[in-house]
């Protein structure tokens, strides 16, 4: 059972957690406006907001999300992204949404990207502006 012993220490764990806003992120504005300070990493997230205050560990975590601990420390530690098929995992085992871990992963990758290279592309002559 993926959310079994997370559900059973205590429930509302994620009440004060405000997760990313779905519907923001949906507009192409959103996706391409993003400036301002570096998103937080939702494997941070996962272990500060939901695994700490559980006094839950890396493995056992591991173990009721049925993944490897390697996976879910390289997660955890911002070395890895959170795939859909993790994403509906922590969805099911925090009482969230994968919609919600997926879309700070994205904001995180944007983020990382747009700030770390110089991307150079040519607008189609159908979008350029006149």
């Amino acid at each position: 059972m993926c959310g079994g012993a997370l559900k059973a220490r205590g429930g509302g764990y994620l009440r004060g957690l405000l997760l990313i806003d779905t519907c923001n992120l949906m507009g192409y504005k959103s996706l391409t406006n993003m400036t301002g300070r570096k998103p937080t990493h939702p494997g941070e997230v996962l272990y500060e907001d939901v695994l700490k205050p559980l006094n839950i560990s890396i493995t056992e975590a591991a173990k009721d999300l049925e993944v490897s601990r390697k996976t879910l420390s390289e997660i955890v530690n911002g070395k890895c992204s959170i795939t859909p098929e993790m994403a509906i995992r922590l969805g099911y085992a925090t009482n969230t949404t994968p919609e919600s871990w997926l879309n700070m992963q994205i904001k995180f990758d944007l983020w990382r990207i747009r700030n770390q290279k110089d991307i150079h592309v040519v607008k189609f002559r159908e979008f350029a502006t006149p």
